[in-house]
């Protein structure tokens, strides 16, 4: 809060018990109206209030950042000799290939499946198969009659 809300938080109950009778909207006006008048000295107090208060917000809201950035994670393998440093280089090569490969597979995924041609292929349920299903039970019934 400003000086001035400091000023009248601090005021306004020795005030309300001294004027029940006015609103707690009049006498806080009434306190801001005072605040304008104030001596420097006076205000003093309140203002090193605000300024202390302004201090611990912004200490917690660091505190509250610190703990929520990510934590740096150090691995016991990282090392600044050099062979780490160009097995880090292949590495990250091998890792640019694998992730290049992963999208060729997805935009083959994507694209559309090439269409099928008719097969000479007889499939199970087809009409050519229903036909030779009538053909043999007509040669059956042929046979039946000629006994």
């Amino acid at each position: 809060p400003a000086a001035v809300e400091l000023y009248v938080k601090a005021r306004l109950p020795s005030l309300k018990e001294k004027n029940p009778e006015v609103s707690d909207k009049d006498l806080s006006s009434h306190l801001r109206d005072k605040w304008k008048g104030l001596a420097a000295d006076k205000k003093a107090k309140y203002e090193e209030e605000h300024q202390d208060l302004v201090q611990q917000y912004e200490t917690e809201v660091a505190a509250a950042k610190a703990k929520a950035a990510k934590p740096t994670i150090v691995d016991e393998d990282d090392s600044d000799d050099d062979e780490g440093v160009v097995g880090d280089e292949e590495e990250a090569e091998e890792e640019e290939e694998a992730e290049a490969e992963e999208e060729e597979e997805e935009e083959e995924e994507h694209e559309d499946p090439p269409s099928r041609k008719p097969s000479s292929k007889k499939e199970p349920g087809s009409d050519d198969d229903d036909d030779d299903c009538d053909e043999e039970e007509e040669e059956a019934e042929d046979d039946e009659e000629v006994e």
